[in-house]
């Protein structure tokens, strides 16, 4: 692989990476694991090993990326209730704060859901997938899609309610 050719699957894999970690981390953890992602592409590419560098070994590194970043915010979240906070520590919340924490619910949220109804809400309002996307990708009817993710967004309003 050339230097053109990886810079076509830069450009054609950057915002599939970044969606996909956004997605699930938040924009700026999402952003870091991005950058990290191709910086690992660009190592790997250094070494002369670029023939490995393609898009589904992206997504590879994307998710275990991801994923140590789960594990290290569950490390901290373990000891973080040790630390108690005292009314003169409570300012006033930020609007960032606040969405920051209704993003926290969302994902807990989408955590707790069965994985068929997680995957039909992250492919149409993350991913952006048109109905027809969907039925495409899941295998099913245009109507089956709309009915089942209809299914999803009633079972994420239902476990939202009980974490927010």
């Amino acid at each position: 692989m050339g230097v053109d050719e990886f810079e076509n699957l830069y450009g054609e894999m950057l915002p599939v990476v970044y969606r996909y970690a956004t997605a699930r981390l938040g924009r700026m953890d999402g952003e870091e694991v991005t950058a990290d992602v191709f910086h690992a592409a660009a190592t790997l590419f250094q070494s002369g090993r670029s023939n490995e560098v393609t898009p589904a070994w992206l997504m590879a590194v994307a998710k275990n990326k991801v994923i140590d970043r789960w594990r290290r915010d569950e490390r901290r979240n373990k000891i973080a209730h040790l630390v108690e906070r005292r009314p003169q520590d409570m300012k006033t919340e930020s609007a960032e704060h606040v969405a920051s924490e209704r993003w926290t619910d969302v994902m807990a949220t989408l955590d707790r859901l069965p994985v068929n109804y997680r995957s039909l809400l992250v492919l149409r309002y993350v991913d952006d997938l048109s109905l027809a996307e969907l039925a495409e990708r899941t295998g099913v009817s245009e109507s089956a899609a709309e009915s089942a993710l209809a299914r999803a967004r009633r079972a994420f309003r239902g476990v939202f309610e009980e974490v927010a």
